[in-house]
């Protein structure tokens, strides 16, 4: 694993599908008079992390998104993607800069593919930049996550 600098943070609101549930502290999805689940817009966080080693530069995507389990349950999916990026493509995009200088060791392209991934400072492991789970362990009826320590940037204007 290389050690990669933070270089920024991207914060962006987009719609997606949803479903209606039964009440705000329920995942039972309501369904109309032909059984099929009620489809509503639903506003989630997207965040990319701009990282840079050896002027090579990446974006690391982190989002969200909802569906349905067979089980008439609203279920949560964590995405993750890494994708390189050209100098210009992650300047033109920073929302947030860091408060303090952050580096990371990234995991390997094939571990993007396992759930639970957690990204802690290199000097100091107790705080977490990131972390994601795909369907938080359970298949079933997902639960997963992104998380992004919102409290290590500042937003720029």
């Amino acid at each position: 694993m290389n050690s990669f600098k933070i270089i920024g943070l991207n914060v962006n609101s987009v719609y997606g599908n949803s479903y209606e549930t039964v009440s705000q502290n329920s995942d039972n999805i309501l369904h109309d008079c032909y059984g099929k689940g009620i489809v509503k817009d639903h506003l989630f966080i997207e965040y990319t992390l701009f990282i840079e080693c050896e002027n090579v530069y990446y974006g690391i995507y982190l989002s969200e998104s909802h569906s349905a389990s067979f089980g008439g349950k609203l279920c949560t999916l964590g995405n993750i993607r890494q994708k390189q990026l050209n100098i210009s493509e992650v300047m033109s995009n920073i929302t947030h800069e860091p408060l303090s200088t952050l580096s990371i060791k990234v995991p390997e392209e094939n571990e993007f593919y396992e759930d639970n991934i957690s990204v802690c400072l290199n000097n100091d492991p107790n705080t977490c930049v990131f972390k994601f789970s795909y369907d938080g362990g359970n298949e079933k009826t997902p639960s997963g996550y992104i998380y992004v320590n919102i409290n290590l940037f500042k937003q720029i204007n």
